[in-house]
């Protein structure tokens, strides 16, 4: 099963912080220019150099070492690709997946 969100016992305003529109990856994509695309309440597409990333959305609390507090939605990393998050060449293929995606509730999501 994939977990969207595992705060569903969170405060009601409690703020969740998205996902940037454009940034320049770090780490093990770094120089890479990502850019959003499309975005829904289950899943995301970026454009990332000459392919696409859709992924589902994934809402995370910060970690104590982080020092900060609340709610983010993840990037998702490289070991999450074949399961939540998916690569495509075409434009279209990453559109037909990320609107697959984007039809599911967020209780099938889960």
């Amino acid at each position: 099963m994939i977990m969207i969100n595992k705060y569903k016992n969170m405060k009601k305003k409690e703020k969740i912080i998205e996902l940037e529109t454009e940034f320049i990856g770090r780490g093990e994509v770094s120089g890479f220019r990502f850019k959003q695309i499309k975005r829904s309440k289950t899943a995301y597409i970026y454009s990332v150099d000459y392919y696409y990333e859709v992924f589902l959305r994934r809402v995370s609390r910060y970690p104590p070492h982080y020092n900060k507090e609340g709610l983010f939605v993840r990037y998702p990393g490289s070991s999450s690709f074949g399961y939540i998050a998916w690569t495509f060449r075409e434009y279209e293929k990453a559109l037909d997946k990320f609107n697959s995606l984007s039809n599911i509730s967020l209780k099938e999501a889960e």
